[in-house]
């Protein structure tokens, strides 16, 4: 999967996935679960239409 960082502030990171269609249902909360397991992992929203990702997080990023 390739993606793109577009925001990256402490706590929270904002990313865009580069695919050609429209992110399906399954795709969408395959990658939120996947994501959301984490370490240090509070919150992941995915935003099916515009492919973007949203990761908030604790502790310090390696």
């Amino acid at each position: 999967m390739k993606f793109v960082i577009c925001r990256d502030i402490p706590g929270r990171l904002r990313i865009r996935v580069h695919q050609s269609n429209v992110m399906s249902c399954s795709e969408a909360d395959t990658l939120e679960y996947g994501l959301s397991m984490l370490p240090d992992v509070s919150k992941v929203s995915v935003q099916r239409r515009t492919a973007g990702v949203t990761v908030c997080y604790g502790g310090n990023r390696a």
